[in-house]
C-alpha cells in the first residue's frame, strides 16, 4: 500500500473510532449518507478558498469516510441480493 494512502487511512480510522458512540452507517439511508458527504465537500471548498490546510485535512478525510459508508452500504446490500437470489439448477 502507498505511504499516503496509509496515512489517510489512518487517519479515517481515527476519526471513525471517535464516533463509535454514534449509530453505525449501516442504519442510515443512503440518501441521508449522500446528503452528509455532499455537506462535507462544501466544507472542503470552504478550507480550500480559505487555504486552511488542517481544515482541508479534516473535511477530506470526513468526506472520505461518508464515501465509504455508502460504498459499505451498497456492498452489504448487493452481496445480501445475490445471497437471496435462487440457483437455478437447470
Amino acid at each position: 500500500m502507498r505511504k499516503e494512502l496509509a496515512q489517510f487511512a489512518t487517519r479515517m480510522e481515527f476519526t471513525l473510532q471517535e464516533n463509535d458512540n454514534k449509530p453505525h452507517w449501516s442504519g442510515s439511508t443512503q440518501n441521508y449518507l449522500h446528503h452528509a458527504l455532499n455537506r462535507k465537500n462544501e466544507k472542503l471548498q470552504g478550507a480550500v478558498c480559505d487555504n486552511n490546510h488542517g481544515q482541508v485535512i479534516r473535511h477530506a478525510v470526513d468526506l472520505a469516510n461518508y464515501a465509504m459508508m455508502l460504498a459499505d452500504n451498497a456492498i452489504n446490500k448487493m452481496e445480501r441480493k445475490q445471497q437471496e437470489e435462487p440457483i437455478d439448477h437447470a
